[in-house]
């Protein structure tokens, strides 16, 4: 029998690490999923995140240090990712082969008045698990970075090749700095390193700061919603299912092209959507009306975001493209379910 294949998701308790961790088990995957439950929102919520997992978290989370689990598939440790030698006996005592780094301090608002927090999580805590990688000559990290890299840049669709630096958030700017340590390790320590530059993620199990919670949300209990820059926005929205899909084919395809120590790639659905729009399928998912105050721009925002797909697309072929309704619909029923209302 083939051995199966470990892989660490760091983040595995969030938003798009529970899904992808879902993905890669359903690949064959083994996933040590590292996470350090932090109390930015709702620990419950990354607690039952975990439960669909079919992990029981009840009393000390800690098992990195327990290598009896044989062919468990998913093992969770609760853990910071900056303390680098933890970091290192949990890749060598699994033996990791590739890491999937989605951990971060999320939120481009909240960067605003807690710069420090995205400091230590970000940047300190990604140079520590690439220094940890580098010392297990782990083949292959996947890093997590964003759409909001591209800053101040008006022409669209954001290339991949262009030059990102002019952040608006103290988030964008840790998500840049991400990005160039994780260049400089590939170079100097011949680490293979792919970013992967997000775009306005949403789908069930999302995060209660994210966009679509708040709307469906308040909607549903006939609260107003704030809506900036007088709702002249537009947003490259991709289903979370599909982003996974993505980067599932990716580690593939990465797999079988040795020759690129770093490369960067857009993932997103390559189709600006309108925020009116956006919110005109929330009501219609809710059947309900949408009570809307519209607000100048907020410190930090991008008008517009609008991936180039065509590098993604040239390496793994043609994206995944679940329509926007059918998304919402999914996200509102999670919603429904989870929260216990009709």
């Amino acid at each position: 029998m083939a051995e199966v294949e470990t892989v660490l998701v760091t983040g595995c308790a969030g938003f798009i690490g529970m899904h992808l961790t879902r993905g890669l088990l359903a690949e064959g995957f083994r996933v040590v999923g590292v996470d350090n439950l932090n109390d930015y929102y709702d620990v419950q919520l990354k607690i039952a995140r975990l439960r669909e997992l079919r992990f029981n978290v009840e009393g000390d989370e800690d098992s990195s240090m327990n290598t009896d689990s044989g062919l468990t598939p998913f093992v969770f440790v609760k853990q910071d990712i900056a303390e680098v030698e933890v970091m290192s006996r949990i890749i060598k005592n699994y033996n990791v082969s590739q890491v999937f780094h989605l951990a971060a301090q999320a939120g481009v608002r909240y960067s605003i008045d807690n710069p420090q927090a995205y400091i230590d999580s970000n940047v300190v805590g990604t140079t520590s698990l690439l220094q940890a990688c580098r010392m297990h000559r782990v083949e292959h990290v996947y890093l997590a970075s964003s759409s909001s890299v591209y800053g101040a840049i008006t022409e669209t669709p954001f290339r991949e090749d262009m030059t990102c630096d002019t952040p608006l958030s103290i988030y964008a700017a840790t998500k840049a700095s991400t990005e160039l340590i994780a260049h400089a390790y590939s170079k100097l320590f011949q680490l293979k390193v792919t970013a992967l530059r997000f775009f306005t993620v949403y789908g069930p199990w999302d995060r209660p700061d994210m966009a679509l919670h708040k709307f469906v949300e308040r909607i549903r209990k006939g609260k107003q919603i704030d809506v900036y820059n007088n709702g002249d926005m537009q947003r490259d929205f991709t289903y979370v299912e599909d982003l996974v899909r993505m980067v599932l084919r990716l580690s593939v395809a990465s797999t079988a092209d040795n020759d690129k120590l770093y490369q960067v790639f857009n993932v997103g659905s390559g189709n600006p959507v309108s925020l009116s729009k956006f919110i005109g399928e929330i009501q219609k998912a809710l059947d309900r009306e949408a009570l809307i105050r519209y607000l100048p721009m907020q410190p930090g925002d991008l008008k517009q975001t609008y991936a180039d797909m065509t590098k993604l697309t040239a390496t793994i072929g043609s994206l995944p493209k679940t329509k926007l309704d059918f998304g919402i619909a999914e996200a509102v029923r999670w919603h429904s379910e989870y929260y216990g209302q009709v």
